[in-house]
Parts: C-alpha cells; sequence; structure tokens
C-alpha cells in the first residue's frame, strides 16, 4: 500500500512509491472496503445490526434477484464500486433509509436507496486515493447473477441479518493500469 507522499500521477494511473502503475486497489483493499461499507451502513441503513464480515467466501446463486448499484471513480486510479444485495434485502434498506413502512416501499425507493449507498461509500472510496478524482452518477440494475468476484480488484462479503451483501472495487472499463 502506498504511503500517499511520494506518488504521481499520469492518464494510464497513479504511479506509487516503487514506481509501478496502481489502480484503487493499491489504495483500498478488501479490509478498509469492509470497514467503509459498515460505516456507511450503520450511519444510513441500520445501526442496530452491524454487517458482519464474512471474509473471502462468496455465496452460492440462487435464483434470488440481486439489485446492484454501482458508481464509477474517475480519475487516475479509476474504479467501479458496486453493491451487490439480494431483493429482499434491498427493500429492507430502502425502508430502513427512507423511514417508511416496508409494506409501501416501491421499486423507486429501492433504486435510490441502492444508488445511494453505493454513491457514500465510492465517495469514500474516492476520498482514499491519491490526486484527484470524481464520482459518476450512480446507477441501478436488477439481475439474477452475483458478481464475478474472482475478478474484482477488492471484494467483500457482508452478513446483514439472514442477507448476505457484496461489495466489490473493480477496474473501470477501458482503463486502469495493468
Amino acid at each position: 500500500m502506498s504511503t500517499g507522499t511520494d506518488e504521481s500521477t499520469s492518464p494510464a494511473g497513479t504511479l506509487g512509491t516503487t514506481g509501478t502503475l496502481e489502480g484503487p486497489e493499491a489504495f483500498v483493499g478488501t479490509e478498509v472496503l469492509v470497514e467503509l461499507a459498515q460505516a456507511v451502513w450503520a450511519s444510513f441503513v441500520d445501526d442496530e445490526v452491524p454487517l458482519m464480515d464474512l471474509g473471502p467466501w462468496a455465496p452460492e446463486p440462487d435464483g434470488t434477484p440481486v439489485v446492484v448499484g454501482r458508481v464509477t471513480i474517475q480519475g487516475s486510479a479509476a474504479g467501479v464500486l458496486s453493491v451487490h444485495l439480494p431483493a429482499p434485502a434491498a427493500a429492507e434498506a430502502a425502508a430502513r433509509m427512507f423511514d417508511i413502512d416496508p409494506a409501501v416501499v416501491v421499486p423507486e425507493d429501492i433504486h435510490d436507496a441502492t444508488g445511494e449507498i453505493a454513491n457514500m461509500v465510492g465517495g469514500n472510496v474516492k476520498a482514499m486515493l491519491p490526486g484527484e478524482h470524481r464520482l459518476g452518477l450512480p446507477s441501478v440494475t436488477t439481475g439474477a447473477d452475483g458478481p464475478a468476484l474472482d475478478e474484482a480488484l477488492a471484494s467483500a462479503t457482508l452478513l446483514w441479518g439472514e442477507h448476505v451483501l457484496l461489495v466489490t472495487l473493480d477496474r473501470a472499463a477501458g482503463g486502469s493500469p495493468s
């Protein structure tokens, strides 16, 4: 991990203290990703049931739809931060985040809450990167498949009650150093 004191940037990536190009994973590893997700979750979703780190494990797909919030981090150490929530967890998170009855949660609430969670975690990741970076607008999709964790630069598997959530940091499309 870089100390952030002797770095420069180029269009292809950030030069670390070793003189090699570094992507966002050089500055935000799995442990930090867990801490950032836990802090956002406790502040904006649920301060009573903390997110528990399940370590390097990924659940097998069980057919439950997954709501994914993504935000791009633009700059020399570009990346994509994604939050993957099983649909029931996304609905429950929206109800808690907006302090509304779970029975009246609509898809727009789920979309807004999931996008905002990704935006907040992504903003904290951005703050840890050296140099100037910007966040793109969050996007939200719903699908049946989970992420390919073996391709993620960093990932966190977290337990919230009975729900398993994933937070991943991936290489930005068309960018980032190798």
